[in-house]
C-alpha cells in the first residue's frame, strides 16, 4: 500500500508535466498538408529536408513553427536543436561558439531554435528565452511569434496552481492584440486557444479565485 501510494505523487507530477502550455497545443495538425510537418509528425526527428525548409526565406513562419510542432517532445528529452544549430554552424561558418552564432543569425532562425530548444527540453523553458529576446522588432510584430513566446513564458507557471490564471490571461492577451499581424491560420490558433480556455476557470470572478 506504501509503495502505491509513493506512486501516485509521481504519476500526479508526470502527467501536470505533461499537460502543459508546450506540450499540449499541437497546431501542426492545421498544417498537415505540408509534407515537411507531415514528416517532422511521423520521425520526430528533424531531418535535412525539414532543416532546408525552415532555412529557406521563402516558408512562412507559421509553417515553420508548425513544423517544429510536429517535431514534438519526449520525456527522456529530444535533440533536434542541437541537429538544427550543426546546419546554421555550416551556413555561417561558425564553430563552437554559439555566442557567435546568435550574432548572425536573422530573425526566424533565432525564433526556430529558440522554438525547437523548449520542446526539446520543456523542464527547462528558460534555455530558450536567450534566441527570442536576441531577434529584432519586425518579427515581433508577428501573431505566430508572440503567441509562441507567450507559450513558452508560461510553461514554468504550470509548476504553482495559483498561477495559472496567468496563463490564459497571457496567452489571451496575444490572441487579442489586434496591433499583431495575424499570420497563422484559423485552426491552428483554435487549437492553441481551445486548450488554454482550461486555465481561465483559475482566473477570478467577482473577487473570488478558483482553483
Amino acid at each position: 500500500m506504501k509503495k502505491i501510494l509513493l506512486i501516485l505523487p509521481i504519476l500526479f507530477l508526470s502527467v501536470v508535466t505533461a499537460d502543459s502550455p508546450i506540450t499540449s497545443t499541437d497546431f501542426y495538425k492545421a498544417y498537415l498538408h505540408i509534407p515537411e510537418v507531415e514528416e517532422a509528425h511521423e520521425i520526430g526527428v528533424l531531418s535535412e529536408g525539414m532543416a532546408q525548409f525552415l532555412l529557406d526565406s521563402e516558408n512562412s513562419l507559421d509553417k515553420k513553427a508548425a513544423v517544429i510542432n510536429a517535431l514534438s517532445w519526449d520525456f527522456d528529452r529530444k535533440i533536434n536543436a542541437f541537429l538544427f544549430k550543426r546546419y546554421l554552424k555550416a551556413k555561417y561558418q561558425v564553430k563552437d561558439d554559439i555566442d557567435s552564432l546568435v550574432k548572425v543569425m536573422n530573425d526566424v532562425e533565432l525564433f526556430c531554435l529558440g522554438y525547437m530548444t523548449v520542446m526539446d527540453n520543456y523542464f527547462d523553458p528558460e534555455k530558450s528565452l536567450i534566441y527570442f529576446d536576441s531577434t529584432g522588432s519586425s518579427i515581433r510584430e508577428s501573431y505566430t511569434f508572440q503567441i509562441i513566446n507567450a507559450l513558452i513564458k508560461t510553461q514554468s507557471l504550470i509548476e504553482d496552481q495559483n498561477k495559472w490564471c496567468r496563463i490564459w490571461t497571457t496567452i489571451n492577451a496575444v490572441e487579442t492584440n489586434k496591433a499583431l499581424k495575424v499570420d497563422m491560420n484559423a485552426e491552428g490558433r483554435k487549437i492553441i486557444l481551445d486548450y488554454i480556455k482550461i486555465y481561465k476557470d483559475n482566473c477570478e470572478t467577482k473577487g473570488v479565485k478558483k482553483i
